[in-house]
């Protein structure tokens, strides 16, 4: 299996894979444990047979998809260590594997940088090598919890689309399963990467990434 880890900048940390197989399932437990609309995956340790089940017959027809499905993954760090913990209150991870192994390869070294910087908070990326679509959709997942003022003037961006722009983003999000925690987020990345609604509406989330990508100091 191979891989790179990176400092993309600040706190924002990229794995990138040779293949969307091995990514999709390093980053699997931990995207699900983060972001899962299912109650029973969200902040709960799992198996990843029951995923895997679960998954199939709700959204594959009977057929795995999860690494055709999904191209990029965005979890903060803490999370990570959350999952990979033996001593919180909850169960320890059931059905350790090699890809756990190797989410706590990439994690070793950010815990030994994260914290250098004034950013309070560190991110993990991870992407296909060479996607470049995908890895800007999730840096500006990674700016939305790593920058303060990003989050702000995306939030302030959002809250001025109308009612019906959101039910429709919010519509998409739910049905691609993200859980409605992660919405607002969601919308900031796929509007500031020219993705879902009209090119006008898009424009000023596009700038603000733009604005950001030219002004911080990339690695």
């Amino acid at each position: 299996m191979k891989y790179k880890i990176k400092q993309v900048v600040g706190g924002i940390f990229l794995a990138e894979f040779e293949n969307n197989y091995d990514l999709s399932m390093t980053f699997l437990r931990y995207q699900e444990f983060y972001e899962s609309a299912n109650p029973k995956f969200k902040g709960k340790h799992f198996t990843i047979i029951d995923f895997m089940e679960w998954y199939s017959k709700e959204n594959g027809n009977g057929v795995f998809t999860y690494p055709n499905d999904w191209a990029g993954f965005n979890v903060p760090v803490d999370i990570i260590a959350k999952v990979q913990s033996k001593n919180l209150s909850y169960d320890y991870i059931p059905d350790w594997n090699k890809y756990d192994d190797v989410m706590l390869d990439i994690l070793i070294p950010i815990e030994t940088t994260r914290g250098r910087g004034k950013e309070q908070a560190s991110y993990l990326i991870g992407t296909v090598k060479g996607n470049n679509s995908v890895m800007r959709h999730e840096i500006a997942h990674g700016l939305y919890h790593v920058y303060p003022d990003y989050k702000t003037s995306m939030n302030k961006l959002y809250s001025k689309l109308s009612i019906s722009s959101k039910n429709l983003l919010n519509s998409k999000f739910k049905a691609m399963g993200y859980h409605k925690s992660v919405w607002k987020d969601e919308a900031q990345a796929y509007l500031s990467t020219g993705e879902y609604l009209t090119a006008a509406q898009r424009k000023p989330f596009v700038e603000l990434l733009k604005y950001y990508e030219k002004n911080l100091s990339w690695k």
